[in-house]
């Protein structure tokens, strides 16, 4: 029996499509979270840590918590809580909630990747899709409609 680390990255079919995490993290600010969402399990997945499903689950509960958050300040607008002039900051709690969630995914994928490249493994750039990932961003969400987009801007 041999000793293994526990974040010691697996062998995987998608290992080509490993990339460090700051740039699905960079996605998530330039872009938005329509891209860094899957972008982060699919990395996730490719660098096949012992985390990979902890990272699926705490993308699908920030997916949930933000829809919880928008449909709860719509509903507190239409019941007059909020007034107009307060809504535009109180948007800004599930951008704050979306941002920590994707510092945390990032941290918890640093580990995984820089043992990922100490065992000689070489990465993907994923800065072409950052820069292609923001400037599609108005032409993704203009396209949904406005629930989603908050959701996924």
């Amino acid at each position: 029996m041999s000793y293994r680390i526990v974040d010691e990255p697996g062998r995987s079919a998608l290992e080509q499509a490993i990339v460090d995490p700051k740039w699905p993290f960079f996605a998530s600010m330039f872009a938005g979270a329509w891209l860094a969402f899957p972008w982060f399990v699919i990395n996730a997945f490719a660098l096949g840590g012992a985390r990979r499903y902890g990272d699926l689950l705490i993308s699908g509960l920030l997916l949930a918590v933000n829809a919880a958050l928008i449909v709860g300040t719509s509903a507190l607008l239409s019941r007059m809580v909020l007034t107009e002039q307060s809504y535009p900051y109180v948007l800004l709690v599930p951008v704050a909630v979306r941002l920590v969630a994707f510092y945390v995914l990032y941290l918890r994928q640093a580990k995984t990747f820089e043992l990922f490249e100490y065992f000689g493994g070489t990465p993907r750039n994923g800065l072409l899709l950052v820069i292609a990932g923001s400037f599609l961003r108005g032409r993704v969400l203009g396209e949904l409609p406005p629930v989603f987009q908050l959701l996924l801007a």
